[in-house]
């Protein structure tokens, strides 16, 4: 019984040695030089990161705007056949400039589209309503519409860009017109005042767009629309490689995407 009894002394003896193993290991510290290395790893896999996720993320918006576009287009048609109504989607352009809601977050040009109906009037198009159900879109950041060399920075090649079908004239931001419209009206409205918009593609009641020299078609590029301290619409870090197109057809109204040549 004495060699048994030995036995269990040793069994507790190097148990109790153990936990005070994992235990003292539990209860262990990082060193200062520790906490370093693993907060200079992290900022080094972090900086190696970001940039290239802030890539992916300006490239899918061109493919994201792109989607929004063709989208919009081929509501505008369907809403044209249903109603037997003109349908005209609108884009504000730079023109607009000067009379866009100081209270606005976002620039506006380049990167907004609604939808209206509109009639023909005197060989022209004038603005009746906004399309019900409908309210101004963005395009996401990273993302806008080409309209020509001159009216933004480091764009050189517009050979794709923002084709307009027709102009649509009257138009107005709000429910109805209205004439005075105090400091909270401003708030709540993209811009005061008529205004004639010159960027617009309009579907006819049978489905088919108005068309010009070519079938109409709105291009989306990379790049990052800012205002700058004239109150004019510039566009920034622009990636003349990346765009794509929504085009419409001239003889049925069919919208397919196209990427640039």
């Amino acid at each position: 019984m004495g060699w048994q009894k030995e036995g269990e002394k040793k069994d507790s003896i190097r148990i109790a040695a153990s936990r005070r193993e994992v235990s003292t290991m539990t209860n262990r510290h990082f060193t200062l030089v520790e906490l370093l290395t693993v907060t200079i790893i992290m900022t080094v896999i972090v900086g190696a990161t970001v940039p290239a996720y802030n890539r992916i993320m300006t490239g899918n918006a061109v493919s994201y705007g792109n989607r929004m576009i063709t989208s919009q287009l081929n509501m505008a048609r369907t809403r044209a056949c249903q109603k037997r109504r003109a349908v005209a989607v609108l884009f504000p352009d730079t023109s607009l400039a000067s009379v866009y809601s100081e209270s606005l977050a976002d620039p506006v040009a380049l990167r907004s589209f609604r939808c209206a109906y509109v009639k023909e009037s005197g060989g022209g198009w004038e603005f009746q309503e906004w399309v019900e159900g409908t309210q101004w879109q963005y395009l996401p950041k990273g993302a806008f519409f080409p309209v020509s060399s001159a009216t933004q920075a480091e764009v050189q090649d517009a050979s794709h860009g923002f084709l307009s079908s027709a102009t649509v004239t009257g138009v107005y931001d709000g429910t109805e017109y209205i004439d005075s419209p105090t400091e909270e009206d401003k708030k709540e409205l993209l811009f005061t005042g008529k205004h004639d918009f010159s960027l617009a593609i309009i579907f006819q009641p049978n489905g088919r767009p108005v068309v010009g020299a070519a079938s109409p078609r709105v291009q989306v590029r990379e790049g990052v629309v800012v205002e700058n301290e004239d109150s004019n619409t510039m566009v920034h870090k622009v990636n003349v490689d990346n765009g794509l197109y929504a085009r419409v057809n001239r003889y049925t109204g069919a919208v397919v995407t196209r990427e640039l040549n």
